[in-house]
């Protein structure tokens, strides 16, 4: 998994924001948000899931707890190389899932 970076133009960023795209997406479909979400001030870090997009993985097999467990990965990544404390979760459909799992799993730093 490559977890993906894109800065907002602030020198202080108001947070960062976790992308964690649906079933059968992959993280090109956000560019507007990623786009939206720098204008306005956030650092934004995104990967597509297993079996997704430029990923690795059979296509369109889903093993939700794997892919938790990736998300976690993705999010101690991003903290390591986000320049503040603030983290923010965003998931579409499968994604979303996958965002409020890791968050009950792991609350802490968001």
């Amino acid at each position: 998994m490559h977890v993906s970076f894109e800065r907002t133009e602030q020198e202080a960023p108001l947070g960062t924001v976790l992308l964690a795209h649906g079933y059968a997406e992959h993280c090109g479909r956000y560019a507007h948000l990623r786009c939206a979400l720098t204008r306005a001030g956030y650092d934004v870090a995104y990967y597509d899931h297993a079996g997704h997009g430029t990923s690795g993985g059979d296509r369109g097999r889903v093993d939700v707890g794997a892919l938790i467990r990736d998300f976690g990965d993705a999010r101690r990544a991003t903290l390591a190389h986000a320049r503040t404390p603030d983290l923010f979760l965003f998931g579409h459909s499968m994604g979303g899932l996958i965002a409020a799992a890791s968050t009950i799993l792991d609350p802490t730093r968001l």
